[in-house]
Protein backbone atom coordinates (compact mmCIF):
# COMPACT_ATOMS: atom_id res chain seq x y z
CA UNK A 1 0.00 0.00 0.00
CA UNK A 2 1.33 3.40 -0.93
CA UNK A 3 0.20 6.76 0.34
CA UNK A 4 0.04 9.96 -1.59
CA UNK A 5 2.09 12.87 -0.26
CA UNK A 6 0.07 15.78 1.13
CA UNK A 7 -0.91 18.40 -1.42
CA UNK A 8 0.05 22.04 -1.14
CA UNK A 9 3.27 23.98 -1.39
CA UNK A 10 6.43 22.04 -0.72
CA UNK A 11 8.24 22.60 2.55
CA UNK A 12 11.41 24.50 1.78
CA UNK A 13 14.24 24.90 4.23
CA UNK A 14 17.62 26.49 3.83
CA UNK A 15 20.58 24.26 4.44
CA UNK A 16 23.59 26.45 5.13
CA UNK A 17 26.92 25.73 6.74
CA UNK A 18 27.09 27.89 9.88
CA UNK A 19 30.87 28.22 9.78
CA UNK A 20 30.94 29.09 6.07
CA UNK A 21 28.36 31.85 6.61
CA UNK A 22 30.02 32.99 9.86
CA UNK A 23 26.86 32.67 11.96
CA UNK A 24 27.39 33.74 15.57
CA UNK A 25 23.92 34.78 16.78
CA UNK A 26 20.47 33.18 16.79
CA UNK A 27 17.13 34.85 17.46
CA UNK A 28 14.87 31.91 18.38
CA UNK A 29 11.19 31.41 17.48
CA UNK A 30 8.95 33.43 19.79
CA UNK A 31 11.66 36.01 20.54
CA UNK A 32 10.91 39.62 19.61
CA UNK A 33 13.86 42.00 19.42
CA UNK A 34 13.93 45.73 18.67
CA UNK A 35 16.95 47.97 18.29
CA UNK A 36 20.29 48.23 16.56
CA UNK A 37 22.74 45.35 16.26
CA UNK A 38 26.31 45.78 15.04
CA UNK A 39 27.64 42.25 14.80
CA UNK A 40 31.09 40.92 13.88
CA UNK A 41 29.38 37.67 12.73
CA UNK A 42 26.13 36.64 11.05
CA UNK A 43 22.70 36.07 12.54
CA UNK A 44 19.79 33.68 12.02
CA UNK A 45 16.34 35.16 12.64
CA UNK A 46 13.74 32.53 13.52
CA UNK A 47 11.72 34.97 15.68
CA UNK A 48 11.28 38.63 14.84
CA UNK A 49 13.55 41.65 14.71
CA UNK A 50 12.70 45.32 14.14
CA UNK A 51 15.44 47.89 13.67
CA UNK A 52 18.91 47.93 12.13
CA UNK A 53 21.30 45.01 11.74
CA UNK A 54 24.83 45.48 10.46
CA UNK A 55 26.86 42.30 10.01
CA UNK A 56 30.54 43.05 9.39
CA UNK A 57 31.46 39.56 8.17
CA UNK A 58 28.82 36.89 7.65
CA UNK A 59 25.23 36.34 6.57
CA UNK A 60 21.77 37.29 7.74
CA UNK A 61 19.32 34.39 7.45
CA UNK A 62 15.58 34.99 7.90
CA UNK A 63 14.00 31.55 8.34
CA UNK A 64 10.47 30.57 7.22
CA UNK A 65 8.70 31.80 10.37
CA UNK A 66 11.17 34.63 10.89
CA UNK A 67 10.17 38.26 10.49
CA UNK A 68 12.31 41.33 9.87
CA UNK A 69 11.49 45.02 9.57
CA UNK A 70 14.08 47.76 9.14
CA UNK A 71 17.52 48.07 7.58
CA UNK A 72 19.85 45.09 7.24
CA UNK A 73 23.31 44.81 5.71
CA UNK A 74 25.55 41.76 5.42
CA UNK A 75 27.78 40.02 2.92
CA UNK A 76 24.86 37.71 2.08
CA UNK A 77 21.18 37.83 3.00
CA UNK A 78 18.96 34.75 2.70
CA UNK A 79 15.18 35.13 3.08
CA UNK A 80 12.64 32.36 3.58
CA UNK A 81 10.34 34.34 5.88
CA UNK A 82 8.82 37.82 5.89
CA UNK A 83 10.45 41.20 5.48
CA UNK A 84 7.78 43.82 6.12
CA UNK A 85 7.70 47.52 5.43
CA UNK A 86 7.66 50.03 8.25
CA UNK A 87 4.31 50.21 9.97
CA UNK A 88 2.88 47.09 8.32
CA UNK A 89 2.11 43.68 9.72
CA UNK A 90 2.25 41.87 6.41
CA UNK A 91 4.20 42.40 3.23
CA UNK A 92 1.62 43.45 0.63
CA UNK A 93 1.80 45.13 -2.75
CA UNK A 94 -0.71 47.72 -1.46
CA UNK A 95 1.72 49.11 1.13
CA UNK A 96 2.53 52.63 -0.10
CA UNK A 97 6.17 53.53 -0.56
CA UNK A 98 5.63 56.62 1.64
CA UNK A 99 4.89 54.26 4.54
CA UNK A 100 8.50 53.11 4.18
CA UNK A 101 9.88 49.82 3.00
CA UNK A 102 12.55 47.86 4.72
CA UNK A 103 16.00 47.98 3.12
CA UNK A 104 18.22 44.93 2.55
CA UNK A 105 21.82 45.42 1.46
CA UNK A 106 23.71 42.29 0.41
CA UNK A 107 27.29 43.24 -0.37
CA UNK A 108 27.62 39.94 -2.30
CA UNK A 109 24.17 38.34 -2.59
CA UNK A 110 20.49 38.50 -1.68
CA UNK A 111 18.66 35.18 -2.09
CA UNK A 112 14.92 34.65 -1.55
CA UNK A 113 13.11 31.30 -1.54
CA UNK A 114 9.60 30.65 -2.82
CA UNK A 115 8.23 31.06 0.72
CA UNK A 116 9.70 34.58 1.10
CA UNK A 117 7.49 37.65 1.29
CA UNK A 118 9.65 40.74 0.94
CA UNK A 119 8.39 44.32 1.13
CA UNK A 120 11.77 46.01 0.81
CA UNK A 121 14.14 47.82 -1.46
CA UNK A 122 16.99 45.44 -2.24
CA UNK A 123 20.57 46.42 -3.02
CA UNK A 124 23.13 43.73 -3.88
CA UNK A 125 25.94 42.69 -6.18
CA UNK A 126 23.78 39.72 -7.25
CA UNK A 127 20.28 38.37 -6.67
CA UNK A 128 18.69 34.94 -6.80
CA UNK A 129 15.07 34.09 -6.24
CA UNK A 130 12.78 31.10 -6.62
CA UNK A 131 9.33 32.63 -7.14
CA UNK A 132 9.59 34.84 -4.05
CA UNK A 133 7.00 37.57 -3.54
CA UNK A 134 8.99 40.80 -3.66
CA UNK A 135 7.48 44.30 -3.51
CA UNK A 136 10.07 47.02 -3.92
CA UNK A 137 13.06 47.80 -6.06
CA UNK A 138 16.04 45.57 -6.81
CA UNK A 139 19.19 47.53 -7.64
CA UNK A 140 22.79 46.66 -8.21
CA UNK A 141 25.22 48.10 -5.67
CA UNK A 142 27.26 49.34 -8.63
CA UNK A 143 24.37 51.72 -9.50
CA UNK A 144 24.04 53.15 -6.00
CA UNK A 145 25.73 56.44 -5.19
CA UNK A 146 24.94 56.19 -1.46
CA UNK A 147 27.62 54.47 0.62
CA UNK A 148 26.56 51.12 2.07
CA UNK A 149 25.38 51.15 5.67
CA UNK A 150 28.56 49.41 6.90
CA UNK A 151 30.81 52.05 5.39
CA UNK A 152 28.71 54.85 6.93
CA UNK A 153 28.82 53.19 10.36
CA UNK A 154 32.59 52.64 10.11
CA UNK A 155 33.12 56.31 9.35
CA UNK A 156 30.85 57.29 12.29
CA UNK A 157 32.86 55.09 14.68
CA UNK A 158 36.16 56.64 13.54
CA UNK A 159 34.87 60.24 13.84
Amino acid sequence: MTSNPPSGPPSISLELNLAEHNIGMYIPPGAHMNGTLWLPTGVIIAGSFTGEILVECGAIVILGNGRFQGIAEASRIYVEGTVSGAGTDEATPATPRSAGRSVLIGRELIAASQTAQVNADLFASSFTSTRAKVWGSMRSLAEVTRRPFAEQRSRERIA
